[in-house]
This record gives structure tokens, C-alpha cells and sequence, in this order.
């Protein structure tokens, strides 16, 4: 009987080895760059073709390295930067696993170039599929170049799972902010083919952000700093009013790491508790420096996750380093009566010869005496009151009449009878009108009574069914209904379109206009209406019937962070998800003080809806509770 556990071959093992490190080729070009840094480059350029898939090409003025260190860098595990596994716990360089170049090698064909400042000629090495294929000394710049070319050849179902080219550049994109967001000192350039993607120059931390994103960046930005001898805290945070809904920027850095936290993240919201809306998100750019020995990186093969000795403190520490930048540049607006001229001139300029107020009272005045002989009060005529209340009382405003002065008993009776009476017949009426609503039956269950809404806790429309009681949630059924009215104009080629009063420019970074190049002839559709302008410049002179004038930049921004964020893969999922995105934008986001014609409109036009029972992410937009399920609550 043989035995069944075998030793993997080397390719096999690199393969596996480069699925958990090298997924797509933002992996592969943030592993180079990180090595790039780790070299003490002070200019770092990236070249990609296709998306990645062509080629990546990473270029540095870095230390280089010898002949025999440029071969054993494809050497699984094989590392300069640690030596002991004490070493894990002392990291000050980005990567130490030896894994990267080794993965990258095992699914690509890759050539690197490098050669040392002492050294009067440099290596060039060709690998494919993890084996040396030439090893050749070369004349080169110091430094190092490494191209990978045809990344996944080896691996076609790996390739195949690829996204479209502009989503993966706008991954490839991402990673190339994040390292240089991490190292302002050094200076970047991306190319994709022979465009200039960025071209940064080395700067400080706030011009590198601007540099990087919208040009008005610069406005939104609070700046924070805190130190103590554990923990450094520096960078800058959005003003609370540059808010979003989803898809904020969002960057955490621990030790010029970018990494990801929910814990930190939660502690950034919390200090902006009770300055954004509900669900919205505030931007921010943190650096955190502490001990390398308090953290653990080494968690994850991509480096991203990481564990902090203390957290709650890091927590704490945060949020308070937040709110105390907040007050400090007065983004938390102070009480200033000084605009208010009548408190200026009460509080400034007192008006002189300011009489003092009197106090007049009656010190004959005895409430346990009769009113008639310490007051002399003149007696009403019952009768007069009576006639008086009565000629008035017709047109009163439903509120009980005030009897004070009232004391002949029979006077009392003849004006309490009176509003009796005239009460009774409001009552009356109102019943009968009551009675006219509640007569009327719906004859299909799935129906709706158009005669009555009733909005409940302010969130949910209650309305009446044959067989019971069905709940709305409105802002689904809205988002449904704007949903299948931008999906009917996509399919038929056109929707009506409205000029506006003042253009909007379209403030995108290079990732963003990657991305809205793709969609644009979908947002054309739906009624949007672009003009280019020499320089790259978009602006916006018409907008489907419904959009605001004021939300035009809001709504291709979030539609573009959807479709990157979860890319389609053909036309009409494409479609589907500009769709879906654009009305989640344009749909009420409030309910409280909807006005029973908005709960009609609504109702009514969510049943005359393709698909009226879920919105388009799938939940339901109301549910029925039926007269035996209410009758079982009530036994």
C-alpha cells in the first residue's frame, strides 16, 4: 500500500504561495513598490500596460543589489530584513516575509535589472514560472528595475477572474496612493501606457494629499498632532461638513504602514459623533507611530491587518487627539452674539435715564372675602351672558369658552348646556365622516386603500388591505421605483433631460476619470449631458428630470466609488449598476413629516412597479400582517 501525503514540487508550492500574496496585479504592484522603499529610493516610477496583466514595471534609484543577492531574491523566504524571530517584533521596514518576489516569479515572466553604486556593471536576471532562465552582467543606472510581464500566464483561470482593465488599474490606482501617502519624502510617478497617471514630487504630508486627490482638498482639511511618550498621532481630518455617505476617503497608517482597522476606525466616528448626519463618514489621513514591539503585523500575508498591545488606549487617545483638533481650529462653531445689532446695542450701548420698573398692587385686596363687597364687582345678567355666549359660539375654534366672572348658578347651566349641545353636533359629524371612510373595502388584497395612510413612528406607511394591515418602508419602495425608471431609460436608449442655470465641474482624481470614462455613455442615457474642455476639464450642463442642481458632483462621485468598488462584468450588469447606485442616491432619505399626498404617490406607484415587493439590493419594501396573525396576538 503506498502512502498518500506528498511533498508538493517547488512550482506547485510557489503557486499556492503566490495566491495568498499576488491575487491581482495591485498586489504585485504594491509588493514592488514597498521593496522600492524598503531600498532607500528617493524617486520611485511605475509603468503599467493593460491593466497589469501586459506589464509591470517598477523603477527606483535605490542601494541595488550584487549579483548573488538579485538571484536569491526569488528565493522563497529569502529576506535581508530579519534574521531571528525576536525580529518579527522590531519591524521599521515594510516587508520581511521573503514571499513577494518569489510569488510574483512563480506566475509571471520577470526580468529585474540592478546594480550597486560600487559596482561597475550590473545584473540582469530572467525568470520564468519560479526557474532562472539567464542570469547576464549589464550596463544599468544604481538602482534596481524589475518588469513583470504577463502576469498569470501560467494560471489561466486565475487571469479569467480578472476584473475589466479599468477597475483593476483603479486597484493598482489605490495601492500607488497608499504607499505614497506613506512616504511624502519620496517622490512617485505612475504611467499607464505612456499617460501620466501622478507625477508627485517630494513635499510635505498635506501637499501630497492634494496632490493626490481633488485640488479642493486643500479646504477640507483639519490638521491634528498629539505626542506623548508611547504614542505619536499627526495628519488631518475632514471637516465635518465634507462628510459622506459611503466611500469616504479613509486612510489609517501605523508606522508609515497603511493597515486596516475597524476598532481605530470606530474610534475616529465617535469623535465626530454629534457633528455628521446619521450614516454618513468622515474623511481623514492618521498616522500612528508607536513602538514596534507594542504591535503584531504579522498576521496576514498582505500586511494590512495589525494587533495593538493596548488598544483601548490607542482608542482613547485617538478620539480625544480628534475632538481637541476640532475645537482647536474652531470647527465646532462657538456661541458669537456679536452679528445680533439688538444685543450689540442692548449689551454696549445701554440707553441712558433707564427708568425703574413700579410694582402697583391693592392692599385692601382679601381672597378669602366676598368679591361683591371688598371688590364692588358688577353683577351679568344671566340671561345677556347666556344670549352673548351663544351668538358666538358658532363660530368657535373648538376649545372650551372661559367662564371666569360667571356666578349665578343658572347662568352656568345655560352656557355648559349650550357648548354641550354644540359639541355633540361636531362629534356627530365627525363620526359620520369616520363612517364614511371605514365603509369602503378594497376588492384585491394586494391593493391599497388610497383613501387612507398613516405614517407610523414617523418611518413606516400603515395602510389597510383585505386581509389585514401592511407596513411600507418608503425609502425602499422609492429607491424601487426611481430603479426601474433609470433602468426603462437605459434600455430604451434615452431619457428627458433638463438644462441647468449654472454648469457643475467635475472635480475627479486620475482613478476617478478612469472610471467615469467607462460610464459615461450610461450616464448619457440617463440624462446627464457632459462637455469637455482642453485640459481634461468635464463639466456638467444638464441632469435627469428630478436631480438638484446643488447634487450633481455628489451623485457621480458615489456612483463612481459603486462601480469600482464592485465592478460589473458586462453591459447590462454595468447598467444595472449605475441603476441601482444612481437612484439609492437620488431616493428620500428621510420619512418624518411625509405629507399624506407623498405617501399616496408613493404607494401608488411601487404598485405599479415590475418587482414592488423588494428594493434593489433585495430587501423587502413591506410586509403584511394578516387578520389571523392579529387576531392570534389578541387571544
Amino acid at each position: 500500500m503506498t502512502d498518500k501525503i506528498k511533498v508538493l514540487p517547488e512550482h506547485i508550492a510557489n503557486c499556492i504561495a503566490a495566491g495568498e500574496v499576488i491575487n491581482r496585479p495591485a498586489n504585485a504592484v504594491k509588493e514592488l513598490m514597498e521593496n522600492a522603499v524598503d531600498a532607500g529610493a528617493t524617486c520611485i516610477k511605475v509603468v503599467i500596460r493593460q491593466s497589469g496583466k501586459e506589464l509591470i514595471k517598477v523603477i527606483d534609484d535605490g542601494c541595488g543589489m550584487s549579483p548573488r543577492d538579485a538571484e536569491n531574491s526569488f528565493l522563497r523566504h529569502a529576506t535581508s530584513k530579519i534574521s531571528c524571530a525576536e525580529d518579527l517584533f522590531q519591524l521599521h521596514t515594510k516587508g520581511f516575509r521573503g514571499e513577494a518576489l518569489a510569488s510574483i516569479a512563480a506566475v509571471a515572466q520577470v526580468e529585474m535589472t540592478t546594480r550597486r553604486k560600487e559596482d561597475s556593471l550590473g545584473t540582469h536576471i530572467q525568470i520564468e514560472g519560479s526557474q532562472v532562465v539567464e542570469t547576464t552582467p549589464t550596463a544599468a543606472a544604481v538602482g534596481t528595475t524589475v518588469a513583470v510581464k504577463n502576469l498569470f500566464y501560467n494560471i489561466p483561470a486565475r487571469r479569467n477572474f480578472l476584473k475589466s482593465d479599468a477597475v483593476e488599474f483603479a486597484r493598482i490606482s489605490d495601492e500607488f496612493t497608499r504607499v505614497a501617502l506613506a512616504h511624502s519624502e519620496i517622490a512617485f510617478e505612475l504611467y499607464r501606457g505612456d499617460d501620466v497617471v501622478y507625477k508627485l514630487q517630494a513635499s510635505s504630508l498635506r501637499r501630497r494629499i492634494v496632490g493626490l486627490f481633488r485640488s479642493n482638498t486643500d479646504n477640507k482639511l483639519v490638521p491634528i498632532e498629539e505626542k506623548t511618550p508611547d504614542v505619536t498621532i499627526r495628519g488631518f481630518v475632514y471637516k465635518p461638513e465634507y462628510a459622506r455617505v459611503k466611500n469616504a476617503d479613509q486612510f489609517i497608517f501605523v508606522n508609515n504602514r497603511y493597515v486596516k482597522s475597524s476598532y481605530l476606525s470606530s474610534a475616529v466616528s465617535s469623535a465626530f459623533m454629534g457633528l455628521i448626519p446619521e450614516r454618513h463618514y468622515p474623511g481623514y489621513f492618521l498616522y500612528i507611530d508607536v513602538d514596534p514591539s507594542t504591535i503584531d503585523i504579522n498576521i496576514s500575508p498582505t500586511k494590512t491587518d495589525i494587533s495593538f498591545d493596548d488598544e483601548r488606549t490607542i482608542y482613547s487617545f485617538l478620539r480625544a487627539t480628534i475632538r481637541h483638533a476640532l475645537g482647536k481650529y474652531s470647527v465646532l462653531p462657538p456661541l458669537d452674539f456679536s452679528q445680533d445689532p439688538e444685543i450689540v446695542n442692548v449689551l454696549d450701548h445701554p440707553k441712558e435715564n433707564v427708568e425703574m420698573p413700579s410694582i402697583t398692587f391693592d392692599p385692601t385686596y382679601n381672597p378669602f372675602e366676598d368679591e361683591e363687597k371688598t371688590r364692588g364687582e358688577v353683577k351679568i345678567d344671566s340671561t345677556v351672558a347666556a344670549t352673548n355666549y351663544t351668538s358666538s359660539s358658532t363660530g368657535r375654534s373648538g376649545k372650551a369658552p372661559s367662564f371666569a366672572g360667571f356666578k349665578n348658578s343658572d347662568a352656568w347651566e345655560v352656557i355648559i348646556n349650550d357648548y354641550k349641545e354644540e359639541t355633540e353636533k361636531e362629534d356627530a359629524s365627525q363620526a359620520r365622516l369616520f363612517d364614511t371612510h371605514t365603509e369602503q373595502r378594497v376588492s384585491d388584497e394586494n391593493v391599497i386603500s388610497r383613501e387612507r395612510y398613516t405614517l407610523v413612528n414617523g418611518r413606516y406607511i400603515l395602510s389597510h388591505i383585505k386581509t389585514g394591515l401592511m407596513l411600507i418602508d418608503p425609502i425602499r419602495a422609492h429607491w424601487r421605483i426611481l430603479y426601474e425608471k433609470l433602468m426603462h431609460d437605459l434600455t430604451s436608449r434615452g431619457s428627458l433631460s433638463q438644462q441647468i442655470l449654472f454648469t457643475v465641474t467635475l472635480d475627479l482624481n486620475a482613478t476617478q476619470r478612469i472610471i467615469f470614462d467607462q460610464m459615461e455613455g450610461e450616464l448619457s442615457l440617463l440624462g446627464f449631458q457632459f462637455e469637455h474642455h482642453e485640459g481634461g476639464e468635464i463639466t456638467v450642463i444638464g441632469v435627469p428630470v428630478g436631480v438638484k442642481e446643488g447634487e450633481v458632483a455628489i451623485f457621480i462621485d458615489q456612483v463612481i466609488d459603486d462601480y469600482k468598488n464592485d465592478a460589473p462584468s458586462s453591459i447590462y450588469e454595468r447598467q444595472e449598476k449605475i441603476a441601482r447606485s444612481l437612484s439609492y442616491s437620488m431616493c428620500i432619505k428621510r420619512t418624518n413629516g411625509m405629507s399624506y399626498g407623498e405617501m399616496e404617490s408613493i404607494v401608488t406607484e411601487l404598485f405599479e412597479c415590475a418587482s414592488p415587493s423588494i428594493a434593489p439590493n433585495g430587501k423587502a419594501t413591506f410586509i403584511r400582517i394578516d387578520i389571523d396573525e392579529l387576531e392570534k396576538k389578541f387571544n
